[in-house]
């Protein structure tokens, strides 16, 4: 059996930082008199946000967040006089989906009026860009992924898209695999600002291992990358606090960013990266067994959980890891060696692994029922796994469980939830790791790893 080791490596830079150009300025009262509704209102330009309320008599006062809108569009063939600005409708409550709404205006002065506060709130809304300045994102729908229904989530977030000022190269993905040979291939200039996928955490994955598999890795790496749930678990879009297309969709129309981790593993010759989870023993065989059950949804993975608990099973192996900083540097890896696997050729060089020498390192080994590596939050909507994971602490979150009994693992499994009360089950073993090693072996002559909710081969 091939040792897995894995190493924890930050590959995702902070977000860049906007255009400071200066721009045009427009010198602009902070308020005006505009048409609104069929009534005249006041609208007011704060430093943070529009508001606008009646000029006369009582009436609710609108106060819209510059963080809330998408676009504002000015309309010179019309009457001159109109712009409409399209923003979203953002609940505190995450699981809450966003509504798209336009409110639109027309100047009682004239068509430079609206065009001057066109360019102010544009100016506000996009930090001082230019108001040309449109980004560019492709977009790989995967049609078969989760319940098949890829296609009408993006139909149903296309709206919030056109509402904003992005150019879409839209394509769908015809085979597993596609995503990965396509970030791999692709001219990164036509995708400069984003490459989002329609899809579950599997196709993100594929996406991620493309970009760093490529010769310039190290400048495709700094494409922003994002996700739109349509998987069956959804784990990245859960940890962002996105727990719906349209809030998602909201997300990466506004440019959101964040840095992300990303671990790389290496399995013998070959290297793979992952960004989500990686699991073994129990989760990974409620997660692979259950395929033949798929068509039950979420629900395949309760009962597959019931039936392995009752089964008593439990898998061996040793795990062994590290919080400190390398004592020294490592076997580099020459990237023109003919002999190595492609996946081997490019990418960033580890910092920890391969290693011989494990007697400082923390460990554990025998019959594990429980195993998971984490790299964000959650590993699915409603499954926060490691409430103490960061996106860019430079840690792995690992979750180990050994010697419990059924009546134990069935109480911690219960618990296994949205609000990570399962982190203080007294059976856990909960740490935080720079870099890890995990040797398995075989049960019932196979040993069953998953990357990101994908079986590791």
């Amino acid at each position: 059996i091939k040792p897995l080791s894995s190493e924890h490596w930050i590959f995702m830079e902070s977000s860049r930082a906007p255009d400071s150009s200066p721009g045009p300025r427009r010198l602009l009262n902070v308020s005006s008199l505009f048409a609104f509704k069929g009534n005249n209102y006041l609208v007011q330009l704060g430093s943070d946000s529009i508001s606008w309320r009646r000029q006369a008599g009582s009436g609710r006062t609108y106060c819209l967040p510059f963080a809330h809108v998408l676009d504002v569009r000015w309309y010179p063939s019309r009457d001159g006089a109109s712009f409409e600005v399209f923003y979203c409708d953002v609940p505190e409550d995450d699981t809450s989906d966003v509504v798209l709404k336009t409110a639109s205006f027309k100047s009682l002065i004239g068509p430079e009026e609206s065009q001057n506060w066109v360019e102010s709130i544009r100016e506000k809304v996009f930090g001082g860009k230019s108001v040309d300045n449109r980004r560019n994102i492709t977009v790989l729908i995967n049609p078969f992924g989760g319940t098949g229904s890829g296609r009408s989530i993006w139909q149903s977030v296309l709206p919030i898209f056109k509402a904003s000022p992005i150019n879409l190269t839209v394509m769908e993905t015809t085979a597993a695999g596609f995503g990965e040979h396509f970030a791999r291939t692709a001219d990164l200039n036509k995708m400069r600002d984003g490459l989002v996928t329609v899809s579950g955490d599997g196709l993100l994955n594929e996406v991620v291992n493309g970009l760093l598999k490529r010769p310039d890795w190290d400048f495709a790496r700094r494409i922003s990358v994002g996700v739109i749930p349509a998987g069956s678990g959804n784990g990245v879009s859960a940890a962002v606090g996105a727990f719906t297309p349209k809030r998602a969709a909201f997300h990466i129309a506004k440019g959101f960013t964040t840095p992300l981790d990303v671990w790389s593993l290496v399995s013998g010759n070959k290297r793979t990266y992952g960004f989500l989870s990686i699991e073994w023993a129990l989760l990974a065989a409620v997660d692979f067994e259950s395929e033949s059950i798929r068509f039950l949804g979420g629900a395949r993975f309760t009962l597959w959980a019931l039936k392995k608990v009752a089964d008593g099973e439990s898998h061996s192996g040793m795990i062994a890891w590290t919080d400190q900083p390398p004592e020294a540097a490592p076997e580099r890896i020459i990237h023109d060696d003919p002999a190595l696997d492609d996946s081997m050729r490019y990418g960033p060089t580890l910092q920890y692994l391969p290693v011989r020498d494990l007697s400082n390192w923390q460990g554990a080994a025998g019959d594990f029922v429980f195993f998971l590596a984490c790299n964000v939050t959650h590993i699915s909507t409603d499954v926060n796994a490691a409430p103490k994971a960061m996106f860019s602490d430079g840690h792995a979150d690992l979750l180990m469980m050994r010697g419990c009994s059924r009546a134990d693992l069935m109480k911690f499994l219960l618990n296994f939830g949205a609000h990570g009360e399962h982190a203080s089950h007294p059976n856990l073993q909960y740490v935080k790791a720079k870099a890890f090693v995990l040797r398995p072996l075989p049960h019932k002559g196979t040993v069953l790893l998953g990357v990101d909710g994908e079986i590791l081969a």
